[in-house]
């Protein structure tokens, strides 16, 4: 274990902190979009259903 390269170990626990912190910003983009949209849509409610709710 002592002649193993450390570099190896060090290349996947920042890998797989790099995807811990890719996947969490991912999610906060597509909560984002989702809000926006969602926005959109009660934005636009009159107009999708014709004047019935507006």
């Amino acid at each position: 274990m002592k002649g193993e390269n450390w570099r190896y170990a060090a290349y996947a626990g920042t890998l797989g902190i790099m995807a811990i912190v890719f996947q969490f910003f991912w999610w906060v983009a597509l909560l984002i979009t989702g809000v926006i949209i969602i926005v959109a849509i009660l934005d636009n409610i009159g107009d999708i259903f014709g004047g019935i709710f507006s």
